[in-house]
């Protein structure tokens, strides 16, 4: 299956909640609001947010299927404390788009890396994890992330810790080894999507070209 990666635009609350809600039933433990809490949310608290994701200085992403579907999210900003420093959160992907041999958690990060670079003028990306969600803390191990030693009570049970973990960005991303059978690729659109979000493309804005979800190597073009 093939996917592309779109930024989320400012008239995409209705997506944006539809996304939202799914990831709540599906893994509540990686985010800090509950379904019930996200259900009863108006029109214009989910536009405040599709709204907050286009401001200047942020990103938001989201994988897109074949069908058009939204499958997968990354969200980042600037760290308001530390300077040259981006945080990652919204971290989820559906989950029968799962898996390193599809590649889309690995493309989506790519992109937000990419982003942190260019556009964000980051130095170093910072994300919090559940001391319990194993496999996200393995991806981003995988990824050149290490913990930082700092953590927070989670903000749904205080019991539970949300560990720090911060990725370097002034230095390559570690290789990821090929698989052996042929990977999906990210199809960029020649222009603004129907999302409303800017596609991924390469690097010269040229006519789109397959970018292979392992080595991508695009940029997110501003809207």
């Amino acid at each position: 299956m093939r996917y592309r990666i779109e930024r989320i635009g400012v008239e995409d609350w209705q997506r944006l909640r539809k996304v939202r809600l799914a990831q709540l039933l599906d893994f509540p433990m990686a985010f800090g609001e509950t379904h019930e809490t996200a259900l009863a949310l108006g029109e214009a608290d989910w536009r405040a947010r599709t709204s907050r994701a286009n401001e200047p200085g942020r990103v938001g992403l989201v994988a897109v299927d074949a069908d058009g579907e939204w499958v997968g999210t990354m969200l980042s900003f600037p760290d308001e404390e530390q300077a040259a420093t981006v945080v990652l959160v919204g971290v989820w992907v559906a989950g029968e788009h799962r898996g390193r041999e599809r590649g889309v958690t690995d493309a989506l990060l790519d992109a937000a890396v990419d982003w942190a670079r260019t556009e964000g003028g980051a130095q170093r990306m910072l994300l919090g994890v559940h001391e319990e969600n194993a496999r996200a803390a393995a991806f981003y191990l995988r990824r050149g992330f290490a913990y930082t030693g700092g953590e927070t009570p989670y903000r749904l049970d205080p019991q539970a810790r949300i560990l720090e973990m911060a990725l370097p960005l002034d230095r390559p991303q570690p290789d990821r080894p090929q698989p052996d059978r042929p990977q999906p690729s990210l199809v960029p659109t020649p222009s603004t999507s129907a999302l409303g979000g800017s596609p991924v493309s390469s690097p010269s804005g040229d006519c789109p070209r397959l970018i292979n979800s392992r080595s991508y190597q695009g940029t997110v073009r501003p809207r």
